[in-house]
């Protein structure tokens, strides 16, 4: 692997460097980060330093890295703070619901490098829905990037500075199936890899339907409540050990009443 400027990674790569084995549904490699951030409406405190960071990949050889990082995570994170004040006052929940509601929670940051395709496209990343509360997605201008709606697929086509959002199965349970998490997948062609990052909000809790979505709207939950570490568990055994079929990946449907 090598990074931008020709420099090469040491080949004893640090714990939060991850390539997917022959098998899996997957084929790219990429660099994890992650900080626990607490918040509350008048401050948020970032740490990368607790026991849920320590996959941090920084690379002694690239000094620099850590700075850039934190200050990655740090903008994204306020991005994220807007984007859930925004939705908060769109389920008419006031503007810092989202935010008290989530202020315990794991911020992880994926830098992904996608490898050229052989055949004239192939997926790299098979279709699947963010296990998040929501994610950004950064991607550089080869494309690939695609959104499953009404049965079709749809290119997300590059645009210079923006952002992608996806609303990942956490909200879509919250909401009690209001907000529906996106269905999404990466080809690539043959002419060049593809770059981009992945930076997600997780909360450490219980997840289940608010009341606001089924007991005073007199309707039933659509999922039973469970712990998000749990759910994780699952699906990070759909990459380390892929299931012979993509359907039977464990997915959000499993915690369906």
């Amino acid at each position: 692997m090598k990074v931008r400027g020709g420099v090469s990674v040491p080949q004893q790569m640090p714990t939060g460097y991850n390539v997917y084995p022959p098998g899996s549904w997957d084929l790219y490699e990429n660099l994890y980060y992650c900080a626990s951030r607490r918040s509350s409406p008048r401050q948020t405190t970032s740490d990368f330093n607790d026991g849920n960071a320590q996959c941090n990949a920084f690379l002694e050889d690239l000094p620099q890295l850590r700075f850039m990082i934190e200050r990655l995570i740090e903008y994204l994170g306020k991005t994220t703070d807007l984007i859930e004040s925004l939705i908060s006052q769109n389920l008419g929940l006031g503007g810092y619901f989202m935010k008290e509601l989530n202020r315990d929670k794991i911020e992880p940051l994926k830098v992904l490098c996608y490898p050229k395709a052989i055949t004239e496209e192939e997926i790299r990343a098979w279709q699947h829905q963010d296990s998040s509360c929501i994610t950004l997605v950064g991607q550089d201008d080869t494309g690939g990037y695609q959104v499953l709606k009404d049965a079709k697929w749809v290119d997300i086509k590059p645009t210079k500075g923006a952002l992608v959002i996806n609303v990942g199965d956490i909200l879509q349970v919250w909401s009690n199936n209001r907000f529906k998490s996106a269905t999404h997948r990466v080809l690539n062609n043959r002419e060049r890899r593809r770059c981009s990052f992945a930076f997600a909000t997780n909360p450490k809790k219980l997840v289940s339907s608010l009341p606001q979505f089924t007991s005073e709207m007199n309707r039933p939950a659509a999922y039973q409540s469970f712990f998000y570490e749990d759910y994780m568990v699952k699906r990070v055994r759909n990459k380390t050990h892929p299931p012979a079929k993509p359907e039977d990946f464990a997915d959000i449907p499993i915690y369906a009443l």
